[in-house]
């Protein structure tokens, strides 16, 4: 049986503030959040979730709404991506603010 090739290679994504973001596969550091910044460094380069946003038709009322589409559409599939359950505000640091705000009662955080 032929035993793994390894390579130790290491990928450089661009920075989330001043923090270095570097994916090894050497066992060093590990981070629960690596799939987000994969996730978001796929988006920024292929600009997929904007794409897909724009195959909707969005029949809300413009006046009130305070989300694109696309927003709406990477709140979900970040939240997907994470498992978090109810993502009312997901991704901060990586992906800015795409916090959602409800008028009702039972949606309070």
């Amino acid at each position: 049986m032929n035993q793994t090739e390894c390579k130790n290679e290491a990928y450089r994504f661009q920075a989330v503030g001043k923090r270095e973001v570097v994916g090894e596969f050497n066992g060093g550091h590990v981070s629960s959040d690596a799939g987000l910044v994969l996730l978001g460094e796929v988006e920024k380069r292929r600009r997929i979730i904007k794409r897909l946003g724009e195959c909707f038709i969005d029949y809300r009322d413009q006046r009130y709404c305070e989300h694109s589409v696309e927003q709406l559409l990477k709140q979900r599939i970040y939240g997907i991506a994470a498992w978090i359950r109810r993502p009312d505000s997901v991704g901060g640091g990586v992906f800015g603010s795409l916090r959602l705000h409800s008028n009702h009662k039972n949606d309070a955080a």
